[in-house]
């Protein structure tokens, strides 16, 4: 069966596979692949890529993990500008190489219009929703329309990422989130600049219920009610 508190990531079992995990390791994983059924089927996908056969010597990604490799680009993409940082700090973990090599493989960059902005950042905040299989990437609509805006959704472990660039801390106001449910708006909390960028992680509640995210200008620490136009919105009904 499934374990929704499942603790082994998809970069340990692309490790288990390449021969780069440690025996011990190694056999708490073998004897975990028996009984989760999500950690099985990202066991397979990966021996297809990882191990392919004289008959398929170049398989092609499933469209599941493709999606994954996708919104790992989109995700890397907002913190590769720190690569002068990260050439100096801790080198990029193994299996951002590995991605990053699979993504070159199946042209992801190329059939996606992303450019290669150079190193990969060393640590990623929330990367586990961004690679989680139940996730869903969508793309918000942002006010002024030179600004970007990504949320990433996960139904499953009520989980939501948003991460903003383009827009400037506001000196007497603050942008705020909300979650919509049959018109209703409820609080989640203000975007936090790091890096250039403005983001918020939330998790709890029950995600699959709510159906827009949007985010508007408040005054300083927030309001119980918008006082504003949405600056960002995004229809969680809709990809």
């Amino acid at each position: 069966m499934s374990n929704a508190s499942c603790i082994w990531r998809e970069e340990e079992i692309a490790d288990y596979l390449l021969g780069r995990m440690a025996e011990e390791k190694r056999r708490d994983l073998q004897l975990h692949l028996l009984s989760c059924t999500r950690c099985a089927e990202l066991h397979r996908e990966w021996s297809d890529i990882l191990e392919p056969s004289e008959a398929n010597p170049m398989p092609t990604p499933s469209p599941t993990l493709k999606r994954r490799l996708m919104r790992r680009i989109v995700y890397e993409r907002w913190f590769s500008r720190r690569k002068k940082e990260v050439k100096a700090a801790i080198p990029v973990r193994r299996a951002a190489v590995l991605f990053l090599g699979l993504m070159s493989l199946f042209f992801f960059q190329r059939d996606s219009g992303l450019s290669d902005e150079g190193a990969l950042a060393a640590h990623l905040p929330n990367m586990d929703i961004v690679m989680d299989p139940h996730t869903v990437l969508h793309v918000a609509s942002v006010v002024p329309s030179h600004a970007k805006s990504y949320v990433w959704v996960n139904n499953t472990s009520n989980e939501m990422l948003i991460l903003t660039k383009g827009l400037a801390p506001l000196p007497e106001t603050d942008y705020q989130v909300w979650f919509i449910t049959q018109d209703r708006r409820s609080r989640v909390g203000l975007l936090r600049w790091e890096n250039g960028i403005a983001q918020l992680y939330f998790q709890g509640g029950e995600l699959g219920l709510v159906e827009n995210i949007a985010v508007s200008v408040e005054p300083k620490g927030g309001s119980f009610t918008p006082t504003s136009p949405d600056a960002i919105f995004v229809n969680l009904r809709t990809r």
